[in-house]
């Protein structure tokens, strides 16, 4: 992984790895980086690199617009994953919802049918602010990660 990471985070995101459930709560403070780290996942997972990923044709990502997610938005990605997937490896597609935490509450709501009966082909990568942010039933339904801040000897060793 390219990507300077507190060392318990790391071990948090490599036994993900291992292990990958349905759905992922990558959650830390606004400017954290959880992002790119949620990219950085979806591209181990697919083995592929996160240049390709915006190509891959069963990688999608959700971003707010207008400061919210609607419930349309997430509506479109259930479609998404309506659709068959080829393939040999067990993980084939991957979403990414950025800023989860600013779907509005039908859209959370339309989500959690997805994280209930997803394809298990598919991960959901969640990134909030905080989980405290999303429905307690969304919370409860994805393997949560805290995003810790990196340590400044890690950070000052990588850059020097």
């Amino acid at each position: 992984m390219d990507l300077v990471l507190h060392p318990q985070t790391a071990e948090a995101v490599e036994d993900f790895l291992r292990k990958p459930s349905h759905a992922l709560l990558l959650s830390a403070p606004l400017g954290s980086g959880k992002y790119s780290l949620a990219l950085s996942v979806a591209a181990r997972l697919l083995g592929i690199t996160i240049t390709k990923l915006q190509s891959y044709p069963y990688f999608s990502t959700l971003e707010p617009a207008n400061g919210s997610i609607p419930i349309e938005a997430v509506r479109e990605l259930k479609s998404i994953l309506q659709l068959k997937t080829t393939g040999k490896p067990s993980i084939r597609r991957v979403l990414v919802i950025d800023h989860a935490d600013a779907m509005t509450r039908e859209a959370q709501n339309a989500l959690l049918k997805m994280l209930e009966e997803p394809p298990n082909d598919t991960v959901i990568i969640l990134t909030a602010d905080s989980p405290k942010l999303l429905l307690p039933t969304i919370a409860s339904r994805v393997r949560q990660l805290a995003v810790h801040k990196p340590l400044k000897e890690t950070v000052l060793a990588n850059f020097m």
